[in-house]
């Protein structure tokens, strides 16, 4: 796709590689999976793009149940206001010494999604980015989590993160 095209016809953002941050690249949804790239889950059926094409579903047909979403919750409806959340805490880390250009799109959306839908706060998430990873939890809410004794959470299964 030309920025042109990716600005005035499909409204993402040229030098974002994922506008809609479900796991897949822009291009992918418009070239390979007629999906849209600004939104997280085309079918609305609560499940991302990317987890319906990772698991053999079609991410243009909503899926046989729904997830309770996120944390438990409903993802925010205007992308606009979690692009924020993610420019704050981007910009957050960085000012504690954090190269987030160096973190990979799968653990960026773990930490934006903690830090929107979870509950945890930038001291948490910077503990997570500089290594500990049992500051976060990607389905467990910070409240819950915060709650566990350390030998429970060293010993939690963490799933792969598709949001």
């Amino acid at each position: 796709m030309t920025d042109w095209e990716e600005v005035v016809r499909y409204k993402t953002f040229p030098t974002q590689y994922d506008t809609d941050a479900d796991g897949l690249s822009d291009g992918k949804e418009v070239l390979n999976w007629s999906t849209s790239p600004v939104a997280f889950d085309s079918d609305k059926d609560g499940y991302s793009d990317f987890t319906e094409i990772a698991n053999g579903y079609d991410p243009n047909n909503p899926a046989p149940f729904k997830v309770a979403g996120i944390y438990g919750q409903e993802r925010l409806k205007d992308l606009s206001i979690e692009w924020e959340y993610s420019i704050e805490l981007q910009q957050e880390l960085q000012a504690k010494g954090v190269k987030t250009e160096k973190i990979g799109q799968t653990e960026w959306n773990k930490m934006v999604n903690a830090y929107i839908y979870g509950g945890y706060n930038g001291k948490e998430i910077l503990a997570y980015a500089k290594g500990s990873k049992v500051a976060i939890h990607d389905s467990i809410s910070a409240e819950d989590w915060r709650g566990l004794p350390k030998l429970v959470k060293k010993s939690a299964t963490f799933k792969t993160a598709l949001y």
